[in-house]
């Protein structure tokens, strides 16, 4: 059972990340994809990132997805250190 487990999440692995089309923006995570029409995205950013991983964040940025709404989606998927994340949203 716990063998069938492992070779599950080494096979979705393949999987996680970011897609973008022209279209639309699908992030494919470890249980369930999300979808973003292209159109609701007004702008790109960065933030310091926020996860568990890493107590000082101000090392790592991420990026993040300005809506239409005025909602902000953060992308850890694309996360990396700041002068990284930084140039790849300029």
């Amino acid at each position: 059972m716990l063998l069938i487990l492992v070779v599950g999440f080494v096979v979705r692995a393949w999987r996680v990340g970011i897609e973008v089309t022209p279209d639309k923006v699908v992030r494919h995570g470890w249980f369930r994809n999300s979808v973003l029409d292209r159109a609701r995205i007004l702008g790109v950013g960065s933030t310091n990132y926020s996860g568990v991983w890493l107590l000082d964040s101000s090392l790592l940025a991420m990026v993040v997805l300005r809506l239409a709404d005025g909602a902000e989606v953060e992308l850890p998927e694309l996360m990396g250190c700041q002068d990284a994340v930084w140039r790849l949203v300029d």
